[in-house]
This record gives C-alpha cells, sequence and structure tokens, in this order.
C-alpha cells in the first residue's frame, strides 16, 4: 500500500505513517498498559477532561522503554520536525512536553479543545470503525473565528499533525469496536 500525504493549513494528514505491523505492536503495547494500570482521569492542569468512556494513560508515554513506543515517538518527532519547518519557515527544536494513550469505547465524544506545546498530533494505532455508517469518530477541525470546521476520517496507521493552537474535537463515537490512539504535545526547545 502506497504511502501518502497532505498539508492543509491547518494540518498535515500523513496516511499509513505507522504501518501495519508497528500499529499491531502498538495496539499490543496500549492493551497492556490498559490491563496493568488504571485509567487516570485526565491528564489537563485544569484536572477537567475533554473526554468521556475511555482508558487514559498518564502523559509521560515518551518515555517507556517498550520499544514500539519507543520508535513512534522518534519517527513522530522527526516528521513534526519537518511539519514545523513547513508551518514556520524556520527550524525549531522540538522536544517532547507530553504523550498519553487512551483507547475508546462506545459513546466516547471529545469537547473542542486545544493543546499546550507548539506542534501536537495523534498516532491511531486503531481507529476503530470511525468513517464507517454513523460509527462517528471524526476528528474535527475547528476554524478559528468561524462556526466552519473540517472533518477528517481517521484511519487505522494514520499520523495526523497540526499547531497546538489549533481548537479541535472529536465526534461521538457509537460503535462496539474499540479505538486506540497514541497523541502528543511538542515544545520548541529552541534557544
Amino acid at each position: 500500500m502506497a504511502t501518502n500525504h497532505f498539508l492543509h493549513p491547518q494540518f498535515l494528514i500523513y496516511r499509513h505513517f505507522l504501518g501495519l505491523a508497528l500499529a499491531q505492536e502498538l495496539q499490543a503495547s496500549l492493551l497492556s498498559l490498559a490491563s496493568r494500570y488504571p485509567s487516570v482521569e485526565t491528564n489537563n492542569h485544569s484536572g477537567r477532561s475533554y473526554f468521556e468512556n475511555k482508558w487514559l494513560s498518564a502523559k509521560n508515554l515518551h518515555q517507556s522503554k517498550d520499544p514500539a513506543i519507543h520508535l513512534l515517538a522518534s519517527k513522530t518527532l522527526l516528521l513534526a520536525t519537518t511539519y514545523a519547518l513547513l508551518l514556520s519557515s524556520k527550524r525549531l527544536t522540538l522536544a517532547y512536553q507530553s504523550c498519553w494513550g487512551m483507547i475508546s469505547h462506545h459513546g466516547l465524544a471529545g469537547a473542542p479543545h486545544n493543546h499546550s506545546g507548539a506542534i501536537s498530533g495523534v498516532s491511531y494505532l486503531d481507529a476503530g470503525d470511525s468513517g464507517h455508517a454513523d460509527a462517528g469518530g471524526r476528528l474535527i477541525m475547528h476554524s478559528p473565528g468561524t462556526s466552519e470546521q473540517e472533518a477528517i476520517v481517521p484511519h487505522t496507521g494514520d499520523l495526523i499533525l497540526f499547531p497546538s493552537t489549533q481548537v479541535h474535537s472529536v465526534e461521538r463515537y457509537t460503535s462496539d469496536t474499540p479505538r486506540m490512539v497514541i497523541s502528543f504535545n511538542l515544545k520548541d526547545t529552541t534557544d
């Protein structure tokens, strides 16, 4: 299957970024974490969760010794550095601010929110039934200062990058098939 990507003014979608083998390894890693650790309520400083009906890891997943998670973190950082260059026309030195995994269950919905840092993103380890019939689960990008929105149907293996200030939400997911993602915030450490 060919890898393709396209740049939108507000985000970059990198289709099939993970590849099937890495996506499956990451699914197993996230399921293992979920079986060993209880869900955290939120990773937000406000103490308020933007999501419901999910298992959520702590926000330091990028420090994991798991080989698959380490590979994902390295590959993502490299691509995000290139994406930041496309956005700002200058080379940024990016580093992980936070990284977390989430397993979404039937009824998951994500309220509109943005992130801290410079570049944020989400890797779809398993997109579940997103985009099928009325299963929902699309990632919604909100246009600043308007009511306009753009819906993105995620696919297993996709990586979506966007500026951390980009307001986004997740449409209510109505399938019984779980969705698994690893999301992150990258900060600019350029001197």
